[in-house]
């Protein structure tokens, strides 16, 4: 559920700030890679699951 709490801004450069490197990264991320986190967390957690009640 920590995803849906999760702001979608998660990083603000104020506007008097010079943050070239920072604004790249931020503009490289995909807007779905807190659904994908999440998926690959998930996928990971009953994989183990499976593996230990195998």
């Amino acid at each position: 559920m920590l995803d849906l709490a999760a702001p979608e801004v998660t990083w603000e450069i104020p506007e008097d700030t010079d943050a070239p490197r920072l604004a790249a990264a931020l503009a490289a991320i995909a807007p779905e890679r807190a659904d994908r986190a999440f998926e690959l967390a998930l996928d990971a957690l009953l994989a183990h699951f499976r593996r230990r009640i195998a």
